[in-house]
This record gives structure tokens, C-alpha cells and sequence, in this order.
């Protein structure tokens, strides 16, 4: 951990990651820096090692104890009381919670247990084992997930078709291979898609909810997300087990309802909850998250003790009484705390630096100069330059390049274009995006934001007004989960048409100035 002392009252920065248990507002600060630290599932939280030494994971209970060493056997999370995982040999077993083999098998790959049942691998093809490691359903499937509501989704050429559908748990075909997408059952519903867009079907196939939405996500707590086109923007509502809107579209992003509130960000990105009301409720972004995040805080560097929990994306030492913080709240600009945690100097700047004779050098809107503690701002003599990026925007900026650059080498449709959902680009200003769209040049002559051409009959192929594919061209976003300034963890896609999208999730180390990416795992659609 890289420390930095306080003169004042022996502080020292600490980084630590936070991790969410399912009771609502319950929360543990593991101070583990450098390691990854998932949401609890089954009870246990699943950490990965610094990522530098060779990968393994331990395993966390609810008051922080390991439970189960850094190994490199089990890498699973923990699902009925099983996390997946290998042997020396190779092969895939699945693991109890006292880091015992419970369930051997002769399969080279694994989903974890849904229903007593998990989906498994040989030689590309996919079938389902029970909790004793028999073979239940034979592996003859492109593609299967886990059960839900005694169904689960199958894709395989062998039924005919490259489209998806449902089995039972004697292997079944019970709902015949129809659509473009098909999510598990949730609430006895399944969001599903085809050519005329998402609806909602039952476990009899029968269309509930008709095909009319741009995107649907699983109904919880009785309410379902869908995303509407709303002229040239698509925003997010809820809808009720009838198709009844009961809360109107008017978000950028959505989670799902659990224990009565839902995650949102406002069009402003603003991040929240709602509840089923659609009643807005503000919220910093670490809570928001559903990733486990990187805070930054103090404590005493003789006693250990946190002085100041973490909060902060970033944090410099102290300098006469006071140290520059970065706010997690949307635009995550910078301010002042006191050795209290006070913050007495407003975060409204883009960057900051530590006080010395009474003054401290920051960036306003574009704008270099110094403050006072009174916050008097004085500018430079160099003036306004609206090109201008701060270091913290410019180091953000890189990471987003980097991260949509190993997406479009992942898999694009083509370089006559590119779009940039700049949408996405938290954190970053106009001179932010543009220079991202501009070093994006590299890839592609013809670059523009996604907004502006998003309804170019030229550029997209569109059915029943939907965009269905790229014209030799590619859509690229990228999403920070995480972020020091030092590390991260991003995820981007490269979109080119419905079954074509790679998204990759990817840890970043910044090493000499430079992000260095490591794909975590990587998603195709």
C-alpha cells in the first residue's frame, strides 16, 4: 500500500474496497487495497490477490474473517453451498465451503448450481449435472444457463435453428426455439426477443407482455425495467406483470428492485434510488455501485485507527491542515477536507493540488489558478483554454481509450466508422471526449458521437425502428467499475449488430504513465 503521512495529526492516506451484503445499507470496508472484492453470495464474499503475483482467491464471511485461504484451485462464487472450481488434473469440481472437493466431475467447464442442477462443458457442447456429479441432461447444446423456475435457456443447431428456447429438468424441449434473446424466468415471467423487439412471455411460451420495447430486463418485486425510444434518446421505466408503465421512462441506467428501491442514474447522471413510487432518493456513487469499489480515506499512522473512513476516488496527503479530495458524487470533482473529515472547501474544481504559504494551485471549469482558504479564486495569467484537461481528467481519459481500443480489437464491424457512446464517459468534460474521439481516428477516418448519428439510415440497418446492425462500422462505450487513479477495473463493448457485440471486463494498472489492461473475461452477444 502506498502511504502518505500527515505532519499534523500522524495521518496517513488508506485505500480500502468496500463490499455490500444483501442486508440493505450493511456495509464492510475489507482493507484489502489491491485486491478484488466481490458481493457476498451465500454468505461468503470471494477476494482475488494483488495483480501482480499469480491469481488466486480467498474467501470472506459477514464479519470479515478468511474462511478459506488464497488458493488456486476455487474461483467460483458460492451458490447452494458450492463454488466452482478445478483439480490439479484440470478437471471441473465444485467445492464446499470448508475448501473440500464435494462434487467431482469429468467435465472441462462450469456454471454454478441453479435448482440442484449446473450446466457443464465437454468439447463445446453443454449438458447439466446434479449435486451428486451425474449426468442428468446429456451435453448436446450450443449454449445453456442456469435453471430458473424449472426452466433453462438452450441454444443448439441441432434443434434446428440458431435461436434460443427452454428445457425442463428431464432435458425437454418445452418451449421451442423462437428468439433473438431469451432471459431466465424470473416472477414465472422471461424477457424475451425477436425481430419486433422485447416482451414478456410464461412458462407456457404464451406472449404476456406484447414484443414493443428496445431492451427488457427480469421482473423483481413485481416490477420489470424496459427501455422505451422516446424520439431520438431511449430511456428507462418500469413496467407491471400486465405491461402496465407504473413508472415512467426517464432514466439514463437501471438496476432491478430489491427490499422496495432500485437503483437509477438520471439523464443529468445523477445516481440514486427509487422507490416503487418512482420517489427519487440521491445517493454516492459507492453505494450505487454494484461493483465492489476503491475508496480512499485516513488513518493514524502510529495506532492504525481509521480517522477518516474512505469515501473519497482520490485523496492527497495533508498540507497545512487541509487535503485535496475527490468527491465520488457525479462529476467527481475536486475539494478540501479538514483533519475532521470536514469538507470546507467546496468539490467544484477539476483538479487540485496541496496548500503551501497559505495557497494551493487548481484547475475551475477549464480555468488554471490558485485559491486561498477563504476560496478566493485567482486565475493564471494564461487565462480560460476550454481544450484544457487537468492530469486526474487526462489520466481517466486514457483509461477509457485504452479499454475501447482493446474492445475493437476483440471484435468490430468494421472501420468506416465509429460511433462513441460518450454518454458512458463519466468523469470526463467536452475536451475529455473529444480528445478520446480524436486519438480514436487511429482506428477508423470517420469518427462521431454515437447521439448524432444514431438515426442514419447510412450508417445503422434498422427493423420496426430499431437499430439491428452496423453498416461497416462499430459502436464503442466503455463503463469504469472502480478507480484510484492508480488502478481500476473498466469494462467497454464494441457493438456492430444484435448477435454481434464483444465486451470484455478488463483490471488496469498504471505503470510509467500508461495503462496496462488485463481481460478479466469477455462477454459476446
Amino acid at each position: 500500500m502506498h502511504l502518505l503521512f500527515s505532519k499534523m495529526k500522524n495521518l496517513k492516506l488508506l485505500r480500502a474496497r468496500s463490499s455490500w451484503t444483501k442486508q440493505p445499507g450493511k456495509q464492510f470496508i475489507f482493507l484489502y487495497p489491491k485486491y478484488e472484492v466481490t458481493a457476498f453470495s451465500d454468505g461468503l464474499s470471494r477476494i482475488t490477490n494483488d495483480p501482480e503475483r499469480p491469481r488466486q482467491y480467498a474467501y470472506l464471511n459477514d464479519k470479515g474473517e478468511m474462511v478459506i485461504e488464497f488458493q488456486d484451485q476455487i474461483s467460483g462464487e458460492f451458490s447452494e453451498g458450492l463454488a466452482l472450481g478445478y483439480t490439479e488434473k484440470g478437471y471441473l469440481a465444485y467445492y464446499d465451503k470448508n475448501g473440500e472437493i464435494a462434487v467431482q466431475t469429468s467435465y472441462t467447464r462450469g456454471r454454478n448450481f441453479s435448482e440442484g442442477l449446473a450446466a457443464v462443458e465437454r468439447n463445446r457442447k453443454f449438458g447439466f449435472i446434479d449435486a451428486n456429479g451425474h449426468t442428468v441432461i446429456q451435453p448436446v447444446y450450443d449454449e445453456a444457463h442456469d435453471f430458473s423456475d424449472g426452466l433453462a435457456v438452450v441454444r443448439s443447431q441441432s434443434l434446428g435453428s440458431n435461436l434460443y428456447g427452454y428445457i425442463n429438468k428431464k432435458g425437454v424441449l418445452v418451449i421451442k426455439p423462437q428468439f433473438l434473446f431469451a432471459s431466465q424466468f424470473s416472477e414465472r415471467l422471461a424477457a424475451v426477443k425477436t425481430d419486433s423487439g422485447f416482451g414478456y412471455i410464461d412458462k407456457s411460451g404464451k406472449m404476456i407482455v406484447a414484443l414493443r420495447y428496445q431492451f427488457g430486463k427480469q421482473f423483481s418485486e413485481g416490477l420489470a425495467a424496459v427501455q422505451i425510444s422516446q424520439g431520438k434518446e431511449e430511456k428507462w421505466g418500469f413496467i407491471d406483470r400486465q405491461g402496465n408503465i407504473v413508472i415512467a421512462p426517464e432514466y439514463q441506467s437501471v438496476g432491478e428492485f430489491k427490499n422496495g428501491r432500485c437503483r437509477v442514474r438520471t439523464v443529468d447522471g445523477s445516481t440514486g434510488f427509487i422507490d416503487r413510487t418512482g420517489r427519487f432518493t440521491p445517493c454516492a456513487p459507492w453505494e450505487y455501485s454494484e461493483y465492489d469499489m476503491v475508496m480512499v480515506g485516513y488513518q493514524n499512522s502510529q495506532t492504525g485507527e481509521i480517522v477518516i473512513t474512505p469515501q473519497f476516488l482520490q485523496a492527497k496527503e495533508f498540507s497545512e491542515g487541509l487535503a485535496a479530495v475527490r468527491s465520488f458524487s457525479y462529476p467527481w470533482k475536486w475539494g478540501y477536507i479538514n483533519e475532521e473529515g470536514t469538507m470546507v472547501i467546496a468539490p467544484k474544481y477539476d483538479d487540485a493540488g496541496s496548500f503551501k504559504n497559505g495557497k494551493a494551485w487548481v484547475v475551475l471549469d477549464g480555468r488554471q489558478g490558485s485559491i486561498d482558504k477563504n476560496r478566493r479564486f485567482v486565475p493564471d495569467k494564461a487565462g480560460y483554454s476550454p481544450n484544457y484537461i487537468s492530469p486526474s481528467e487526462q489520466l481517466m481519459a486514457d483509461l477509457y481509450l485504452a479499454a475501447m481500443k482493446e474492445a475493437y480489437k476483440l471484435g468490430n464491424g468494421g472501420n468506416g466508422f465509429i460511433a462513441v457512446d460518450t454518454d458512458t464517459l463519466y468523469g470526463l468534460g467536452p475536451a475529455g471526449k473529444l480528445k478520446i474521439m480524436n486519438e480514436l481516428k487511429s482506428l477508423s477516418p470517420n469518427v462521431y458521437e454515437y447521439s448524432t448519428i444514431k438515426n442514419d439510415k447510412t450508417k445503422f440497418q434498422f427493423k420496426d425502428g430499431i437499430i439491428v446492425r452496423t453498416i461497416n462500422g462499430t459502436v464503442l462505450s466503455a463503463t469504469i467499475n472502480s478507480y484510484t487513479g492508480e488502478t481500476a477495473t473498466i469494462s467497454a463493448a464494441s457493438w456492430f449488430g444484435i448477435l454481434g457485440a464483444v465486451i470484455p471486463e478488463m483490471e488496469a494498472s498504471l505503470e510509467n504513465g500508461v495503462w496496462m489492461l488485463r481481460v478479466k473475461r469477455v462477454a459476446m452477444a
